[in-house]
């Protein structure tokens, strides 16, 4: 009796359901500028998803997706980092790859990517694959650019300033910095006015005078030249016009005081 030979087993039917998936991860990967990939670290293939083209400014279907083409796009003096964040990932060295690194486009302006990535390891430890998502993330690189920028600024604002100024938190009114106007004005060294607030540092002759102040500012948002009497380290009394704001730095919210000496004025 003949044997009976069993036929193949036809391939899975891709739903509509299933399509309807891969266009929707396609839709978003576009509309986030973002890409998947998959490195068989074997044979030196890396399988993209989503056209990583678009993200190196290049034409559609110019780029073969290799690791080595990929490194040559990306600017000369973030290479070197970046291929050492690879290898000690190969090595297992460490297990996630993580880098911000720029890229060179066609006409010659950059782009940052930032790229994610872990290591799968198989027999005796050795890294079979990696896998991760590249995506653009110029705009935030140019805000975070455009921040330190006005933090630089006010840094050298606030350090030449010929008034007296000091920079506390809100919440607890600690002096986080002041300049040298400040120093010279109150006769206290930076070192020591760092970490206290002005009551522990005995500034207010009259403390009723400081309640006042605050509670004003934390009616209205801000002081302006209200009028008070300071103390010198030396005991020396100064009249003084104060006015405040809160100014956020670093993602905190921090309170900038303002000291105008009015003592010969007043005298």
């Amino acid at each position: 009796m003949p044997r009976r030979t069993r036929r193949p087993r036809p391939a899975p039917r891709r739903t509509a359901a299933s399509h309807a998936a891969n266009a929707s991860l396609a839709l978003a990967q576009q509309a986030l500028g973002l890409c998947t990939w998959v490195w068989d670290v074997r044979r030196d293939r890396i399988t993209w998803y989503g056209d990583l083209s678009v993200l190196l400014g290049l034409t559609a279907g110019t780029f073969s997706g290799r690791f080595s083409e990929y490194l040559q796009h990306v600017h000369p003096e973030d290479r070197a980092r970046a291929r050492a964040l690879y290898v000690a990932c190969l090595r297992g060295e460490r297990d996630e790859y993580h880098s911000e690194e720029r890229v060179v486009l066609p006409d010659g302006t950059l782009r940052w990517l930032e790229v994610y990535g872990r290591a799968k390891r198989g027999a005796g430890g050795r890294t079979v694959e990696m896998s991760g998502v590249v995506f653009d993330c110029s705009a935030r690189k140019a805000v975070e650019a455009k921040a330190a920028q006005s933090e630089a600024k006010f840094a050298a604002l606030f350090a030449t300033s010929p008034v007296a100024i000091a920079l506390t938190t809100a919440a607890e009114g600690r002096h986080i910095e002041v300049n040298d106007a400040w120093e010279r004005m109150t006769g206290i060294a930076r070192e020591s006015a760092i970490g206290r607030t002005s009551a522990e540092l005995r500034l207010w002759v009259e403390p009723a005078d400081r309640v006042e102040a605050i509670a004003r500012l934390d009616a209205d948002g801000a002081l302006q030249n209200f009028a008070t009497r300071f103390r010198r380290a030396d005991g020396a009394p100064l009249d003084v016009l104060v006015s405040a704001a809160p100014i956020e730095l670093a993602g905190e919210r921090c309170m900038l005081w303002v000291w105008a000496d009015v003592t010969e004025q007043r005298e």
